[in-house]
């Protein structure tokens, strides 16, 4: 969100919260999809839509991202599994944008609407509490443990409150 929320609200948690709501399947993926954003930062999706500089940039986190998934061998969706991630990830960021963003960035970023998840309620993680949430679910990922939570993430003893879809 580049600084566009009303307090800090990482790519971390954005990506181990959707890891937690995608099928199974998609999981490992969620989890790393915006890490290029670790290396490039993020750019706002208005400059991305409304000027050149989105084709240019997209073309570097392209690279920057194929590079971090051969790192951690994630695997990209299967065909028939993309529209029902970028739904997910739309849906999700529906709810950052309602709930953390300021009224007037939300009516800017306007276009961007999914269907806000029933029930979420965000809680923004410290930049130490978003790491250690991310290495967590990392190394649960690899292991082929806490998929059974899918759809559930508990993050109380770190100062929210669980979730469940």
């Amino acid at each position: 969100w580049m600084g566009m929320t009303r307090e800090f609200f990482s790519v971390a948690q954005h990506c181990v919260m959707l890891s937690f709501l995608v099928p199974a399947e998609l999981a490992r993926y969620a989890l790393f999809h915006d890490a290029h954003e670790a290396y490039l930062g993020d750019m706002p999706r208005t400059l991305k839509k409304q000027t050149g500089l989105g084709e240019q940039y997209e073309v570097v986190a392209t690279i920057v991202q194929s590079a971090i998934h051969q790192k951690y061998c994630v695997e990209y969706p299967k065909e028939e599994e993309w529209d029902l991630f970028c739904q997910w990830d739309m849906d999700f960021s529906t709810c950052e944008m309602l709930q953390l963003c300021a009224k007037d960035i939300r009516r800017v970023q306007g276009a961007m609407v999914g269907n806000p998840i029933p029930d979420l309620r965000l809680n923004p993680w410290s930049s130490k509490n978003a790491k250690t949430h991310f290495l967590t679910r990392f190394y649960q990922l690899e292991r082929g443990v806490g998929l059974e939570d899918q759809g559930v993430f508990r993050d109380s003893k770190l100062g929210g409150s669980p979730f469940r879809l």
